[in-house]
C-alpha cells in the first residue's frame, strides 16, 4: 500500500511538472478574465463621477471573483484540455506500451494522471485567488461585502473544473485517438438531452397522456450534463452553493474517475489502434447512432408532411440507412 500512494504521488508530480507550460498559460487566461478587467475598473474609478462609481466598482468586484460569464467556458474549455492532454499517452501504441511497461499497477498510471490533472487545475485557480484576494483586500472589498462572498464563485469554478476534467478523464479510457475522445466526451454530454428529446418527440402521443414528458425533462435533466452545468452557470454562488449542488458535482466527479479506473484495467494494449477501444462499446454506439438518426429524420419528415405517418416511417428508414 505505501509502495503503490509513494508511486502514485512520483507519477503525479512528474505529470505536474511537465504540465508547467499549460499551468501558465492557464493563469494568464485566468488573469485575462479577471484581474485584468478588474485592475481597470479600478483605475477607471479615480476618473468616475459619482453615479457611476458603483457600476464600476460592481464590475471590478465581479471580475475579481469570478462572476462573469467567461468564467463558464473558461472552465468547460480548459478542464476538457486538461483531462484530453493528461491521457493523450492512449493515442499512440509506442507510448502506451512505454506507459505499461513501467514498474507500476495500471490502476496507478490512471489515478496518478487523474490526480495530477487536478493539481494543474487547482495550482493556476489558487495563484489567482490569492493575487486577486490581494486585489479585492487593498480595494476595501472584504470591509463592504465579507470574505465568503468572494470565496464561493471560486469554489463554484473548482467544483465545475473537477466535474469537467472528470468526464474527460473517463472519455480517455475507450478512446484511442484525439478525434474519437472528443467523439466520446461529446456522446456522454448528449446523450441524455438527446434521448430524452427523441423519446417525447417520438412517443409525443402517449408522454403527454402518461405525464412522461414533464419527468424526463424537469426531474432528470440536472442530473446529467450539459443540462446541470448549465442550470449551475446561471446562478450566481450564492444560490449554486448547496448541499446538491457539491453533492452531485464531487458524486460525479469521483464515479467517474473509479470508474475509469476499472475500466482502464480492463482496456487492450493491442486495441490502441483502434478508433473506439473497446468492441462493444462500437457496437452499442452504432446503433445508438442509427436509433438517433432513425428517429430524428423520421421526426423531421413527420412534421414537414403534415404529420403523414408514411413520411415518418420513409424518413425512420433513410435516417437509419444514411449511417
Amino acid at each position: 500500500m505505501t509502495s503503490q500512494s509513494s508511486s502514485l504521488r512520483k507519477l503525479s508530480m512528474e505529470d505536474v511538472k511537465q504540465s508547467s507550460y499549460f499551468m501558465i498559460i492557464h493563469t494568464i487566461l485566468l488573469m485575462l478574465i479577471s484581474t485584468l478587467p478588474a485592475v481597470i475598473y479600478l483605475n477607471k474609478y479615480s476618473h468616475t463621477v459619482a453615479e457611476e462609481a458603483k457600476f464600476v466598482m460592481n464590475n471590478a468586484y465581479s471580475a475579481l471573483n469570478l462572476s462573469t460569464p467567461f468564467t463558464f467556458f473558461v472552465v468547460c474549455i480548459i478542464g476538457t484540455i486538461i483531462g484530453i492532454m493528461s491521457y493523450s499517452y492512449l493515442y499512440t501504441t509506442r507510448s502506451i506500451i512505454f506507459y505499461h511497461s513501467m514498474p507500476h499497477k495500471r490502476e496507478t498510471i490512471y489515478l496518478s494522471k487523474a490526480l495530477s490533472g487536478i493539481i494543474t487545475i487547482i495550482i493556476p485557480l489558487l495563484f489567482v485567488f490569492v493575487v486577486n484576494v490581494i486585489i479585492s483586500a487593498c480595494s476595501g472589498f472584504f470591509v463592504a461585502r465579507g470574505f465568503k462572498s468572494f470565496f464561493e464563485p471560486y469554489l463554484v469554478a473548482l467544483l465545475m473544473y473537477v466535474f469537467v476534467y472528470s468526464i474527460a478523464a473517463f472519455s480517455a479510457v475507450f478512446s484511442s485517438n484525439f478525434f474519437a475522445h472528443c467523439i466520446v466526451i461529446g456522446f456522454i454530454y448528449l446523450v441524455y438531452p438527446l434521448s430524452a428529446g427523441l423519446v417525447s418527440g417520438f412517443f409525443g402521443v402517449y408522454t403527454n397522456t402518461f405525464e412522461i414528458t414533464p419527468f424526463l425533462f424537469d426531474n432528470l435533466k440536472y442530473l446529467f450534463p450539459p443540462s446541470a452545468l448549465f442550470y449551475f452557470s446561471t446562478r450566481d454562488a450564492v444560490s449554486a452553493i448547496t448541499i446538491p449542488f457539491v453533492t452531485y458535482t464531487l458524486a460525479v466527479s469521483i464515479i467517474a474517475i473509479a470508474l475509469g479506473t476499472l475500466i482502464y484495467k480492463k482496456r487492450k494494449t493491442e486495441n490502441t489502434n483502434k478508433f473506439i477501444a473497446f468492441d462493444g462499446c462500437k457496437v452499442f454506439l452504432k446503433y445508438y447512432i442509427t436509433a438517433v438518426s432513425g428517429i430524428g429524420f423520421a421526426l423531421i419528415f413527420y412534421s414537414i408532411s403534415y404529420s403523414s405517418t408514411i413520411s415518418g416511417i420513409i424518413g425512420l428508414v433513410i435516417g437509419s440507412l444514411i449511417v
